[in-house]
């Protein structure tokens, strides 16, 4: 006996496929720190310009775990010389700052390395 309505009829597309695996809890990264996503899924990667201008930032925030070894790798992706370059803001806790704008990359490096977690939703 056959069921029709159980099988599909398509394939879904590529697209949904994506969502599905980037949002997958089996897919966990190996690595020490994780970054927790905004709440409408997007990395907390941001650009700021100071100073009129002259001055270019890249701001991560939400940053759970290792934060040494986040700024380490950071600055090995970015092929960093100078340690001021990536710097940890003291101030408020789980934040680097890195100069110049570098969000592309540092999204693209979130990415592939599956870093971004969902928050969990607050429960009254």
């Amino acid at each position: 006996m056959s069921f029709p309505f159980l099988r599909p009829s398509a394939l879904p597309r590529p697209s949904t496929i994506l969502q599905f695996l980037r949002h997958s809890t089996s897919l966990i990264s190996r690595k020490p720190y994780q970054v927790l996503l905004s709440p409408s899924n997007q990395l907390p990667v941001y650009q700021h310009t100071k100073r009129g201008g002259n001055k270019l930032e890249t701001k991560i925030k939400n940053i759970m775990g290792d934060i040494q070894q986040l700024r380490a790798d950071l600055r090995k992706l970015l092929a960093v010389e100078d340690e001021k370059e990536v710097q940890i803001k003291a101030v408020v806790e789980g934040q680097i700052i890195v100069k110049g704008h570098k969000r592309v990359e540092i999204n693209q490096f979130f990415e592939k390395n599956n870093i971004g977690i969902k928050q969990k939703p607050d429960t009254i």
